[in-house]
């Protein structure tokens, strides 16, 4: 019997553990279906990037205030990038709906560590960015990389061509950190 009442406790550990971890699973399972449906709903071209990019040991990251990701034409388009702890060039593409790439900042730096910039509030030297078309799915990726991406190069102004751009530069890929977010777009009214 008193091999039993021990065991108990034990086992009320090991449920709450199960319903626990269950919760976790749920919460986590939930993120990746949310990252998953940027991805999905957008085009094939911005998730390849987004696959090539990505970097778990990434401290960069965009943010959009009140988390709005849904706009309608001529909104103010205006969000916070935050750097890593490295020092680096930093590059901010918007790539449409259509797949155009638009450089807000294309290996601009060196910038120093946790630098934060707040973009498209029109405020000095940072503008204002409105929504036009064509509408659609649409993503900003803040790249930070330790030497310039594109070097003297033109800048691809397609997502293809982005895409390719960064998958020729190989093992230095690995180097950048990224960060991205999709936003969906449509039209006024």
């Amino acid at each position: 019997m008193y091999r039993s009442l021990s065991m108990i406790p034990w086992m009320l550990v090991s449920k709450l553990f199960c319903v626990f971890s269950w919760i976790f699973l749920v919460a986590a399972c939930g993120f990746v279906v949310a990252s998953e449906r940027g991805c999905q709903s957008s085009s094939d071209v911005q998730c390849n990037i987004v696959a090539l990019v990505r970097n778990s040991r990434s401290e960069v990251s965009v943010r959009i205030p009140d988390d709005k990701f849904r706009f309608k034409g001529n909104d103010v388009l205006v969000f916070t990038i935050s750097t890593g702890a490295r020092k680096g060039y930093l590059t901010i593409a918007y790539i449409g709906a259509g797949d155009a790439v638009s450089y807000i900042a294309r290996d601009d730096g060196p910038v120093g560590p946790r630098t934060v910039l707040r973009v498209g509030d029109g405020g000095p030297k940072r503008g204002s960015l409105f929504i036009k078309p064509p509408f659609g799915n649409e993503m900003i990726l803040v790249l930070v990389s330790p030497k310039p991406i594109f070097g003297g190069e033109k800048a691809p102004e397609t997502a293809r061509d982005l895409r390719g751009r960064l998958q020729a530069l190989g093992s230095a890929r690995g180097q950048i950190e990224a960060a991205y977010v999709f936003i969906e777009t449509g039209p006024e009214g």
